[in-house]
């Protein structure tokens, strides 16, 4: 079975094409002035559409006649984890951005661009809206304020599985799972039987602080930095999701400077031991509400690939019996497992209502 994924990410596509269990993974970059003009993400459909058409005809595979075509879902409802069909209702909801704007919610309109051409199904699978969180895990001290689950579920999922069968030799909902993404965002999730049932809203401020995030923040500190500086609420949004974490203290983004500068400069020093020291407390809070039944605590994204972090981490964690570490990101193989549990018809696809 041949399967086409897309991932889009803010100026480039990741591609993959699927052949038995042979994955060929490329990045499609959309540097043009053109697209670079184009301020809202939606806007950059036929652009990316184009490129990814170029892309795939001058590396052989223009006549190749795919069994489906599956991407990374967008800002849609809630929904829960899983494969979705893509349907026009979904179609919609994408276009119109109904829960935010992310260059994911052009996965969808373009997998049935493509999956039209090829005469296949077009899917998404858990996106980063899926919400699976217990009801008690959502409830704040404010009664129209809920905590909302946005994360990187994607990833999150793919690595939890590979752990639960290929480390613990178990199915992934036979098992208990605190899965930590560690990236730009960080999003840490207690994984309960197949559902991710507590996890910190990465994107929007809750958790730990991260690279470019804020996380948890103050409310009084929040409400005084606002009207201090005197920002708009797009603007404090940006700072929140673009500007803050580690790069708000250090000015930069790049980790590994961070690292080199770790032992010779006091503030670099704090602020990473904090950063660590707040991951850490997310992962007890969920060992906690677990009641400490925990199969594994599993570490993924790209600042898992640093030993130096990882190894601050794991100090804190000696109570824990199984650590894993699964640095990087699986999204492409995540979207084509996706589609092969549906076409060997292991899973159902779901229909978005």
């Amino acid at each position: 079975m041949y399967i086409l994924a897309i991932d889009p990410g803010s100026t480039s596509t990741k591609v993959g094409v699927s052949h038995n269990k042979k994955l060929i993974k490329n990045s499609v970059e959309h540097l043009s002035d053109e697209f670079l003009k184009i301020k809202n993400v939606i806007d950059q459909e036929e652009i990316r559409f184009n490129n990814i058409k170029q892309f795939l005809n001058e590396n052989g595979f223009g006549d190749l006649q795919f069994d489906a075509v599956v991407a990374r879902g967008g800002l849609l409802k809630p929904i829960e984890g899983g494969v979705y069909l893509v349907n026009d209702k979904m179609l919609a909801d994408l276009r119109n951005g109904l829960n935010g704007e992310h260059p994911a919610n052009l996965g969808g309109t373009l997998a049935k661009r493509f999956a039209d051409i090829y005469g296949c199904n077009a899917y998404i699978v858990d996106p980063p809206v899926i919400d699976e969180m217990w009801e008690i895990a959502k409830i704040t001290g404010l009664k129209d304020i809920e905590r909302k689950s946005k994360f990187h579920a994607l990833n999150h999922k793919e690595v939890a599985r590979r752990v639960a069968e290929n480390e613990l030799k178990k199915k992934y909902h036979d098992c208990v799972l605190i899965v930590a993404h560690l990236g730009g965002g960080i999003t840490i999730g207690l994984h309960k039987y197949g559902k991710v049932v507590d996890v910190n809203n990465g994107l929007d401020g809750d958790g730990p602080f991260a690279v470019e995030r804020a996380g948890g923040l103050p409310l009084d500190g929040l409400i005084e930095y606002l009207q201090q500086n005197s920002l708009d609420l797009n603007q404090l949004k940006r700072i929140i999701s673009k500007e803050a974490g580690i790069y708000s203290h250090l000015k930069t983004k790049n980790m590994k400077e961070v690292e080199s500068k770790y032992h010779n400069d006091d503030y670099v020093k704090k602020v990473v031991d904090a950063f660590i020291y707040n991951i850490v407390k997310e992962i007890g809070s969920l060992f906690s509400v677990a009641k400490g039944d925990v199969d594994a605590v599993v570490f993924t994204g790209g600042l898992a690939k640093s030993e130096f972090f990882m190894s601050k981490v794991k100090d804190y964690l000696k109570f824990i019996d199984k650590v894993f570490v699964i640095p990087g990101e699986y999204e492409i193989e995540a979207l084509v497992n996706g589609a092969l549990r549906v076409l060997k018809g292991e899973e159902n696809a779901k229909i978005y209502k």
